[in-house]
């Protein structure tokens, strides 16, 4: 059975948001290609308006979601919506 967890395992508590070093430490790898997600910046009319990322199920999780290993599967998650993304993309521009 699939065991579901809460987001802030993975993405933190909207009610303390990362520093800016610690978004560069999480996702600059990605962008990076140091570890296998592939990161995006979402735009509507060329304002970013949130980020998805994709990534290749392993094996077990794979087996977890009742798919056979010898498939290539993936998996992606979207944060869409309107809060002021540009402070992240201005910093990272610096």
């Amino acid at each position: 059975m699939v065991e579901y967890k809460r987001g802030e395992e993975f993405y933190g508590d909207i009610n303390s948001p990362f520093t800016l070093q610690q978004v560069k430490d999480k996702y600059e790898p990605r962008g990076t290609g140091a570890i296998p997600v592939i990161p995006y910046i979402a735009e509507l009319d060329h304002t970013p308006i949130g980020f998805m990322q994709q990534y290749r199920l392993s094996e077990v999780e794979q087996e977890e979601f009742g798919y056979r290993a010898n498939l290539t599967i993936y998996g992606i998650d979207q944060f869409i919506g309107f809060p002021k993304l540009n402070f992240l993309t201005e910093e990272l521009e610096h």
